[in-house]
């Protein structure tokens, strides 16, 4: 997720995972910087939104404007 200030991005590493898994996340937080040199990149542990059938874009997608309340009429 891009946003003014900074960009969000998924980690997928736990406390007992391989080596290589955080190396992986690293290297990926590393092309983000690179790319996007005037935010600040941010890690968030996304495995359980990933196993809710989530993700970063699941919960932040838009939210549509509400229309106004339409007035009922008194009969």
């Amino acid at each position: 997720m891009i946003t003014n200030n900074s960009v969000i991005i998924p980690r997928y590493s736990v406390d007992d995972a391989p080596e290589w898994i955080e190396e992986k996340g690293e290297k990926a937080k590393l092309s983000f910087q690179e790319a996007l040199k005037t935010r600040k990149v941010k890690m968030i542990d996304a495995i359980d939104l990933n196993y809710k059938g989530g993700g970063l874009h699941c919960i932040t997608m838009s939210i549509p404007k509400r229309k106004a309340a339409i007035k009922e009429e008194k009969i």
